[in-house]
């Protein structure tokens, strides 16, 4: 008991009482756009809500270094991210980099601004990122790989390198240096 009309450019689908809109193709751009709080989308005639496809967005955000003590000056050209959410699941990549950086440098340092909180099941395993790019960062000669993994019920990851023997070790500021450069790109689950 639905009813489609007609308005301006766009066309309306209303409840059966015709007082509520609950989709709307329209006219500029030929999108199909749900109603606030609908259900999402479902196919293949799959009723479950927990099928259906109810978020999407795109946009940017501003990482940040994080790190207690530790003062960044950041490079405004190496400092931007871009994300893609579907439903829970939140891709992001971005650079950061810094020109300065001042204050204690030996504590443990994590990347903030994610778009996201992280889910919070308590291990942390929801993400996968890669460390792509590392310019001017002072990383130990033991050092053989650097990661990053999401801190769970945050919008923070924290960086580490491993050794050989598997052996894990936090990034510090003093890592990063005075003119260190990064890029990261990672797939989260989002809360």
């Amino acid at each position: 008991n639905s009813e489609a009309t007609g308005t301006g450019t766009n066309l309306h689908m209303t409840n059966y009482t015709g007082n509520a809109e609950v989709a709307r193709f329209t006219e500029t751009g030929g999108y199909l756009r749900m109603a606030s709080g609908s259900g999402g989308i479902q196919f293949n005639g799959d009723t479950a809500a927990a099928n259906a496809l109810d978020d999407y967005e795109e946009g940017t955000f501003t990482p940040t270094f994080v790190s207690t003590g530790a003062n960044f000056t950041y490079d405004s050209s190496y400092q931007s991210g871009n994300y893609t959410n579907i439903g829970r699941l939140v891709q992001v990549q971005f650079y950061l980099g810094i020109t300065a950086l001042s204050g204690t440098t030996s504590n443990g340092i994590e990347v903030g601004g994610l778009p996201f909180t992280t889910i919070n099941n308590g291990d942390g395993r929801t993400a996968s990122f890669t460390v792509s790019t590392m310019f001017g960062v002072d990383w130990p000669a033991t050092a053989k790989s650097i990661s990053a993994r999401a801190l769970v019920n945050n919008s923070t990851i924290t960086l580490f390198w491993t050794e050989d023997d598997a052996s894990g070790f936090a990034v510090t500021a003093a890592n990063i240096g005075a003119s260190g450069y990064i890029a990261i790109t990672g797939i989260y689950t989002a809360a």
